[in-house]
């Protein structure tokens, strides 16, 4: 799709020079799901940001909101990042499962091999979608968020 996917771990480390290369004399904005670690990352990249962080409720199972409010971040490095209040789910409002598909632009051209015309890219068979998502011609973690929306859609 052309985004740049930077690997990063407040755990190991790994990856934080590239991620505060990348902030650097840019303003960006983090932005996930609430106890993913964006603000821990933040302060991660920039040590004295304390941002506060809990992870996710061992009761719920889901990320906590410690971050209330958007806060607008300056980097020693130069630059600016958006520290953002974790969402709790994601589903878009009044979207049909039948459309999901042509969402994602890396479907678009197969949506018209698949052998049925209301193929929804999960278990059908003949399906060009699931085709390149086996053969990884679509990346996994792209099809697996797929598939999770679509759950999502179907169950409501």
């Amino acid at each position: 799709l052309g985004y740049r996917i930077l690997r990063t771990s407040v755990v190991t480390r790994d990856g934080l020079d590239a991620l505060a290369a990348a902030l650097t004399g840019q303003t960006s904005v983090i932005a996930g799901l609430s106890g993913v670690g964006k603000s821990a990352l933040l302060t991660a990249v920039q040590p004295g940001l304390a941002l506060r962080s809990e992870g996710v409720s061992q009761a719920t199972g889901k990320g906590k909101h410690t971050t209330t409010a958007a806060t607008l971040l300056q980097l020693k490095g130069g630059g600016y990042v958006v520290d953002t209040p974790g969402i709790r789910e994601f589903l878009p409002a009044g979207l049909n499962p039948a459309e999901l598909g042509h969402h994602w632009p890396e479907f678009r051209s197969l949506l018209t091999g698949c052998r049925f015309k209301n193929c929804l890219h999960n278990r059908e068979v003949g399906c060009a979608v699931q085709d390149a998502a086996e053969s990884e011609v679509i990346h996994p973690h792209r099809y697996d968020s797929y598939l999770r929306i679509l759950e999502s859609l179907l169950e409501e």
